[in-house]
């Protein structure tokens, strides 16, 4: 699953349950990573909604090293 052909090119963030897809995990596993901060890439909150990079998603797909 490509990131690029489902999101919007402007749209910045993507939501857990779809970066847990892309990922090939589930939404519940990728909630309770993201609980235990063990998702692995950030995972921004914003009120009740979690919601990752879309640029950090895809470095990390692509390899690269997580920037702190």
């Amino acid at each position: 699953m490509s990131i690029e052909s489902t999101a919007r090119p402007e749209q910045q963030t993507v939501s857990l349950p779809y970066a847990g897809r892309v990922l090939g995990i589930g939404k519940s596993t990728a909630y309770e990573l993201a609980a235990r901060g063990e998702f692995p890439v950030r995972v921004l909150q914003l009120g009740r909604k979690k919601l990752v990079s879309r640029s950090e998603l895809e470095a990390f797909l692509a390899g690269e090293p997580r920037s702190v």
